[in-house]
């Protein structure tokens, strides 16, 4: 996999360096330490760095790499550290360094073991649904949230199973009934890689589909979930919360001030308006009125001598 490899002619190896994933390895099954993505990423910027690594100055074409030294260069670009290729019916993987065992540090055999674990079940899984020996289709996440884009990415290889050269390749998203073709861009000094994007409109569960010539067809699939405001900022704002206590003419405690709070409820004094709806027909002034009205009525009419 590795092409052109030489020794670096440097002095004593004094400070380390922290692996750099490629866009390729932030989304590969390999490299996820965390589920999210941007913990994932977050969490190896975090791992204990490395001392040394076998300099490679160039990865093999049609292979794909998924780390890669910070700032360790040839003119092809940054040393490869790790890379994976799909050689005859299974997978192979490179990996320039050899003192992964220093990733136990602080956090003792979790991330080491996760590591290595899904390394060994990537190679010995060859053939899975969205791969085929000149075609593999990645995601950069399994679920994603209706507004989020989706970065899809495919590695293709000729029938002499080198990198594929076309302006742009088509796949198929199905969802449900209905269907939507995406194209997929070159990716500049990637050969046989292409990316594009897609926007869900629905949530449901999509499937990429990418038919070859004379190859089975290769597919992923990935879930699209309505979006979960409530627990998408799960995290106290307590900005929020006193700006609420005031507008409601309140006050706002923090759990260490629970002491306080039933000293605060006896001073609060609170008028309290109550209303009744008395009907005019039924009032003693409305009766005294029609009485006196029909008394004077009968007076005038005794007089005028009409009763």
């Amino acid at each position: 996999m590795p092409t052109d490899a030489g020794v670096l002619t440097r002095g004593a190896i004094l400070d380390a360096f922290i692996p750099r994933l490629t866009p390729e390895g932030l989304g590969h099954t390999i490299l996820n330490l965390e589920v999210d993505p941007a913990k994932n990423a977050q969490r190896w910027s975090e791992m204990p760095g490395l001392y040394w690594y076998f300099p490679v100055q160039q990865a093999r074409s049609g292979s794909q790499v998924l780390m890669e030294h910070p700032y360790d260069k040839s003119e092809f670009g940054n040393h490869p550290l790790l890379a994976v290729q799909i050689y005859g019916a299974g997978r192979t993987a490179f990996l320039a360094a050899a003192s992964t065992w220093r990733w136990r540090n602080f956090f003792g055999d979790l991330f080491f073991y996760r590591f290595w674990g899904q390394s060994i079940r990537f190679l010995s899984t060859g053939r899975l649904l969205g791969q085929n020996r000149r075609a593999t289709l990645f995601t950069d996440k399994n679920t994603y949230q209706l507004g989020d884009e989706v970065l899809i990415s495919a590695r293709l290889l000729d029938e002499l199973y080198r990198p594929l050269e076309k302006p742009e390749i088509k796949l198929q998203i199905r969802v449900n009934e209905k269907q939507e073709t995406l194209s997929l861009k070159p990716v500049p000094r990637r050969p046989g890689t292409y990316k594009g994007t897609f926007l869900p409109q629905y949530s449901d569960q999509h499937m990429a589909l990418l038919e070859l010539d004379d190859e089975e067809a290769v597919s992923r699939v990935f879930t699209v979930k309505k979006p979960s405001l409530e627990f998408d900022r799960a995290e106290t704002n307590e900005k929020l919360l006193r700006h609420l206590a005031t507008l409601s003419g309140g006050e706002y405690f923090t759990l260490d001030q629970i002491g306080e709070v039933p000293g605060k409820i006896s001073q609060l004094q609170e008028s309290i308006v109550t209303e009744e709806e008395d009907e005019l027909w039924d009032s003693p002034f409305f009766l005294l009125l029609f009485s006196g009205l029909l008394i004077c009525e009968w007076i005038l009419r005794k007089r005028r001598m009409m009763i």
